[in-house]
């Protein structure tokens, strides 16, 4: 109770994304994946990014003005959106070059 007079709601809620974000795609220390949430003028923006182990790969998502109402599953939706745009396949590679 007396540290949550402490916490910042807008930097809880980005953590928050950026962790969900991160956890769906299974994103360890070894993984080359990025996240950012922002909350600027009550709306957030959004931006993750998966490379490949080498770095010739590249996928991106990023969202700008999302409604705070809107905001619950961004992280997932966008970790989704990732895979769907080939990180599945990269995160396979990455988890494979660490075992």
């Amino acid at each position: 109770e007396a540290v949550s007079k402490l916490n910042d709601k807008s930097t809880d809620m980005c953590t928050a994304i950026e962790r969900s974000f991160l956890r769906k795609l299974e994103g360890g220390c070894t993984a080359p994946i990025g996240a950012l949430a922002v909350i600027e003028n009550n709306k957030i923006t959004f931006e993750g990014v998966l490379f490949s182990l080498n770095g010739s790969q590249k996928i991106v998502v990023k969202y700008d003005n999302i409604e705070l109402s809107e905001a619950k599953n961004l992280g997932v939706l966008c970790a989704q959106e990732i895979l769907s745009k080939g990180g599945d396949v990269l995160m396979k590679e990455i988890k494979k070059a660490f075992k």
